[in-house]
C-alpha cells in the first residue's frame, strides 16, 4: 500500500511525458481506491462548459485501473438538490465508466454543496473496505449556498479518514470555504484554474499523481496517532443496578485493550455523570491513560434518565472547557438495556445531540429495548451505528464493532 517517494516520481514523470489528452496512462496501477465526483450543476456553468467538465473527469478515470479489486468509480451531481449518477460497483472497466460519464446532463439550480457532501457519506461511503483508500474530488466554479453546512458536512467526512480533493475553477470563489472543506495540507488538495478551459491534461496529471499518495487506513484499528473524542452514555441499562454493572464492565474491556491509546494525540474518552457530581462521570481532560480512567469506572451509583444523559453530552461533555477538540470527531456510546421512560423526550435530545454534530452509537442489549426508538437514536447509517447484543456476555462483538466506528 506505500509508495517510496522517488520511484513514484520517477515512474509517474516519465509516463506523462509523452501523454496526451484522450491516452491517458494509467499512473496507479495495482493500487486500490475508492474515488467518488461530486459534479456541480448548477446554473452558473453553461452548457459547453458543463460538457469540457465532464470530458475532464473522464479524462482523469482513464488513469486508473477500473475494476471491482481495483479503483472503483461513482459519481454525484449536484445544484439544488444531489442527483446520484452511479455507485462504486455499477461499472467495472474504464470503457463503462467513460460512458456513464458521457450521458450525464446538467439539471441547472442552486449551488448545494453540502447536500452533495451529505449524500456521500450517507449514500456511497456509508461502509469502508479495509485499507482502501476513499477520495472525493468536489469539483465547482462558486461558492455554497451554505457555507457553514458545507463545511460541517465535509467535517464529519474526513473523520471518517475520507480524503477531499477540490478543483475550484473561478477567480471569484472564496477560499476560507475551500481550504476548510478540503483535505491538509491545502496545497495538494485543492487545485484552482481561471476557467473551463484550463481543464486540460496538466491538471490530470496533477490530480491523478495527488490521489496516488493517499493511503487507506486499516478499518477498526486504531493507532497511537488515531484521534477521536468519545464519551459514553448509561442509557435505559443505568435503570437495572446489575445491568449497569455489566456495561461499564463491556465499557472497561474497550478502555483496557492494547490496541487502546489514550492521551491528546490519540484517543480521549469521558462518560455522562449518573446524578450530578455524585456517580462516575468524568470529562475528555480528565484523565490521560486508561489505568486512571479504568480506576474511576469502579465508581458506580444510582442514574437519571437518558434524554437527561444525552443532552449532558451537548451542555457539558463535547465543551471545550471540559476537553472537546474542534477538530476531531464527537462520538457518543450509547448503551441501552430496555426502552427510555419517555421516548419523544429521549428523541428529542437525540436530535439536538446529532444537530450538534456529536455522532451516536447506541448499542442494545437484550429482548426489553424498543428497536424503532434505537433506530431513531442511532445516527445514519443506521446499519452502522445500530448495534445489538443479545446479553452483555458478548463483549467481543462489542469491541469490535465500537472499535470500527471509533477509527474507521
Amino acid at each position: 500500500m506505500e509508495y517510496r517517494l522517488c520511484l513514484l516520481f520517477i515512474s509517474c514523470s516519465a509516463m506523462m511525458m509523452s501523454i496526451s489528452e484522450g491516452a491517458l496512462q494509467k499512473v496507479c496501477p495495482g493500487k486500490p481506491a475508492d474515488i467518488v465526483f461530486a459534479i456541480d450543476e448548477s446554473s452558473s456553468i453553461w452548457p459547453v462548459h458543463f460538457l469540457t467538465l465532464r470530458k475532464f473527469i473522464a479524462n482523469l478515470t482513464d488513469s486508473f485501473d477500473i475494476g471491482p479489486d481495483q479503483t472503483r468509480i461513482a459519481a454525484i451531481t449536484y445544484s439544488d438538490t444531489v442527483t446520484h449518477r452511479f455507485s462504486l460497483d455499477d461499472y467495472k472497466t474504464n470503457e463503462d465508466v467513460r460512458r456513464a460519464i458521457s450521458r450525464i446532463d446538467q439539471k441547472t439550480g442552486g449551488t448545494r454543496t453540502d447536500l452533495a457532501l451529505k449524500h456521500i457519506r450517507h449514500k456511497i461511503f456509508s461502509e469502508s473496505k479495509e485499507g482502501v483508500p476513499q477520495i472525493v474530488v468536489l469539483i465547482t466554479d462558486g461558492d455554497s449556498w451554505y457555507p457553514e453546512k458545507t463545511i460541517h458536512q465535509a467535517k464529519l467526512l474526513k473523520n471518517r479518514n475520507v480524503t477531499i480533493f477540490t478543483v475550484a475553477i473561478s477567480k471569484k470563489i472564496k477560499w476560507e470555504e475551500v481550504e476548510m472543506v478540503s483535505s491538509q495540507p491545502t496545497e495538494s488538495h485543492i487545485f484552482s484554474v481561471d476557467s473551463f478551459n484550463d481543464l486540460g491534461v496538466t491538471l490530470v496529471e496533477r490530480l491523478v499523481l495527488s490521489t496516488c499518495k493517499v493511503q487507506g487506513n486499516p478499518v477498526g484499528e486504531c493507532n497511537i496517532n488515531f484521534k477521536s473524542d468519545v464519551v459514553f452514555v448509561l442509557g435505559s441499562a443505568s435503570q437495572n443496578p446489575g445491568g449497569a454493572l455489566k456495561a461499564v464492565g463491556m465499557i472497561e474491556e474497550i478502555i483496557a485493550d492494547k490496541n487502546t491509546f489514550v492521551g491528546d494525540a490519540s484517543l480521549r474518552f469521558g462518560m455522562v455523570p449518573r446524578q450530578c457530581s455524585l456517580d462516575l462521570g468524568f470529562h475528555l481532560n480528565s484523565y490521560d491513560n486508561k489505568n486512571d480512567i479504568i480506576d474511576h469506572l469502579r465508581r458506580r451509583k444510582q442514574l437519571s434518565t437518558t434524554a437527561d444523559h444525552i443532552n449532558y453530552l451537548v451542555t457539558d461533555s463535547f465543551e471545550y472547557r471540559n476537553g472537546d477538540r474542534p477538530e476531531v470527531r464527537n462520538l457518543a456510546v450509547l448503551i441501552m438495556d430496555r426502552e427510555s421512560d419517555d421516548m419523544a423526550e429521549t428523541l428529542a435530545a437525540a436530535d439536538l445531540a446529532k444537530e450538534a454534530g456529536i455522532e451516536i452509537i447506541v448499542v442494545a442489549v437484550g429482548k426489553q429495548v424498543n428497536d424503532n426508538e434505537i433506530s431513531m437514536l442511532a445516527s445514519q447509517p443506521i446499519s452502522d451505528y445500530k448495534i445489538t447484543l443479545s446479553d452483555y456476555t458478548e463483549v467481543a462483538d462489542f469491541k469490535h464493532k465500537v472499535y470500527s466506528l471509533i477509527c474507521p
